[in-house]
């Protein structure tokens, strides 16, 4: 895209340095990935294209261009910054295998698809597939990334979105996640420790009632 931007000013006649040529390339390279994502890529484009050629005009510096190749620049990341993360609190996670819920806010006034994945700081955490997805126009989308934890302990992730490309659009602060693993198997085995003391009171009842009808149909 930045070799593509400086044929086009070259060919146009508009002069511009080469800060100017790199900072505008690299934010339409973010324009064009992001607007893949979504149900209407040439809106998206559309939604920025007027302010491209002012940032090369003839009639303005060198300086002047770099500004305006900046802020173009910051337009496109305010765009990208349409699709984000919604703050999580602490996540307690008690079972080996669960679906990690992250919440994603799209503002945009088009749908949006995206990979939202999780990145953990320890290996007892795994994430077993990053979720693929599309997220409604204007709507807060709750996407659930499948994972697999061993054992117990605090430990930080940090969630992850990109584009369908595979271009990072924006990651989260860290997390922190308390894994109790083990409370599943320690649940299960209650759980089976109280059904079976529930089926032995009951077989012992059972016993003694027949025993006191055995005993009072004797006594008669």
């Amino acid at each position: 895209p930045s070799s593509c931007t400086f044929h086009f000013v070259r060919a146009v006649g508009l002069p511009a340095g080469e800060s100017t040529l790199t900072t505008l390339g690299d934010a339409l390279a973010q324009l064009k990935s992001f607007a893949d994502s979504t149900s209407d890529p040439k809106a998206v484009n559309a939604s920025l294209h007027d302010d491209i050629l002012p940032t090369v005009s003839a009639s303005i510096s060198a300086d002047e261009q770099v500004t305006r190749a900046s802020q173009f620049s910051a337009k496109v990341s305010n765009l990208r910054s349409l699709v984000s993360l919604v703050p999580s609190d602490t996540v307690n996670l008690i079972n080996k295998s669960a679906d990690f819920p992250i919440r994603v806010r799209n503002d945009l006034a088009w749908d949006v698809n995206v990979t939202v994945t999780i990145n953990p700081s320890d290996p007892r955490l795994k994430v077993r597939q990053s979720a693929i997805t599309t997220i409604p126009a204007r709507t807060v989308t709750a996407v659930n990334v499948p994972v697999s934890a061993i054992g117990s302990g605090d430990i930080e992730v940090t969630y992850q979105i990109n584009t369908a490309d595979g271009t990072l659009l924006t990651i989260s602060d860290d997390i922190l996640v308390r894994m109790r693993a083990g409370w599943e198997d320690a649940f299960t085995i209650t759980v089976a420790i109280a059904f079976g003391l529930l089926f032995v009171i009951g077989l012992v009842r059972s016993v003694r009632k027949r025993r006191a009808g055995r005993e009072e149909e004797e006594n008669k």
